[in-house]
C-alpha cells in the first residue's frame, strides 16, 4: 500500500500514539511553570502581534499555557486544539466559554473554522506527523496577513534530547532557519523572524496578502 491513503493511515496511527501518551501524562503538565518559562511564553504571544478582534488558533494547546497571554490581547475568539482529550478537559475547566476546544489534528480542521489571524504551534511542532503538511494546513486556515508562531520555550536542544530519550513520542527535531524556509516554500507563508537560543525557539511566519488556492 502506498500513496495518500497510506500516508493518512500512518498519520492516524501516529496521532493515536501521541493522544494516548499525552492523556497518560497530563498530570505532569499541571505542575507550576517556572517564571523564566512563563516569560518566554509571554514573549511568544507578544511577538505574534495579536490585534484586538482577531481570531486565534492554539495548536497543541496542552492545558492552555499560552491562553492567559492570548486573552490579554482581546481576540474575537480562541480555538484551543489538541489531540489529547484529557488536556482539553483541563482547558475547559480553566477557561470555560472564553475558549472553544477542538480535539483534532490541524490537518483535519475544516476551512470553516477559519480564517484566523494568528496560529500558535507552541511545544508541538516536533510532535506532528508531517511538518510540511502541517504548514500547508495552517496556510489555508490563516487570513491574508495572518501570523504563525512556531515556538518551544526550552529551545530546540531540549527537543533533540527529548527525542533521544522518549522514542515512544516519535518526535522530530525543530527545523533550523534554512530548513524551515525550505519547508515553507509553496505554502503561502514566509519566514519573518527566526531565533533559536538556549532557552527559546521562535519562528514567526506571515501569510501573503492573498489567499492561496487549495484543492478540496
Amino acid at each position: 500500500m502506498n500513496g495518500p491513503s497510506y500516508k493518512a493511515a500512518a498519520r492516524r496511527a501516529h496521532n493515536q500514539v501521541q493522544q494516548q501518551a499525552f492523556d497518560d501524562i497530563v498530570a505532569s503538565f499541571e505542575q507550576p511553570i517556572p517564571e523564566d518559562v512563563l516569560q518566554c511564553l509571554e514573549l511568544v504571544v507578544n511577538k505574534a502581534q495579536i490585534h484586538p478582534g482577531e481570531a486565534v488558533l492554539d495548536i497543541g494547546t496542552g492545558i492552555g499555557v499560552l491562553i492567559p497571554f492570548i486573552l490579554k490581547h482581546h481576540p474575537s475568539r480562541v480555538v484551543a486544539c489538541d489531540l489529547s482529550g484529557e488536556m482539553l478537559k483541563r482547558v475547559r475547566a480553566r477557561f470555560g466559554d472564553r475558549v472553544t476546544t477542538l480535539q483534532a489534528d490541524v490537518v483535519d480542521i475544516p476551512l470553516e473554522q477559519g480564517p484566523v489571524g494568528v496560529v500558535f504551534c507552541n511545544a508541538v511542532f516536533g510532535n506532528v506527523y508531517d511538518q510540511r503538511e502541517t504548514l500547508e494546513a495552517i496556510g489555508r486556515l490563516l487570513a491574508p496577513g495572518g501570523r504563525l508562531a512556531i515556538s518551544h520555550p526550552m529551545g530546540s536542544a531540549f527537543v533533540r534530547r527529548l527525542k533521544e530519550s522518549s522514542p515512544r513520542l516519535q518526535l522530530k527535531e525543530l527545523p533550523d532557519e534554512d530548513s524551515l524556509r525550505r519547508l515553507l516554500e509553496g505554502t503561502g507563508l514566509a519566514l519573518a523572524y527566526f531565533s533559536d537560543g538556549l532557552d527559546l525557539y521562535l519562528a514567526i511566519c506571515v501569510k501573503a496578502g492573498q489567499d492561496i488556492p487549495h484543492e478540496p
